[in-house]
């Protein structure tokens, strides 16, 4: 019954499920900052379970995604405008 269900999409279902449900509770903001780092606790989970390598692509890949989640949530000053006379 497990692989019927692996090979119909099933775990993929129930885990939107589960996560649609979660972040009914959860502030918006938090919820979407959980979703901008998946990827990242993907390659985090992907070495820990599996045992999967770092490579450079992983770890450009991996930087990349970090790097825009941050630009994306820092409060940068306004600039102020000359006036033009």
């Amino acid at each position: 019954m497990f692989v019927h269900r692996l090979s119909r999409g099933g775990l993929h279902i129930d885990s939107q499920v589960f996560q649609n449900l979660a972040f009914a509770v959860v502030p918006a903001s938090q919820g979407s900052l959980i979703l901008c780092l998946e990827s990242v606790f993907g390659v985090v989970f992907s070495m820990f379970a599996t045992g999967e390598k770092l490579t450079t692509a992983v770890v450009i890949g991996f930087a990349l995604i970090f790097i825009s989640i941050l630009l994306s949530e820092i409060r940068l000053p306004k600039r102020k405008h000359p006036i033009e006379g």
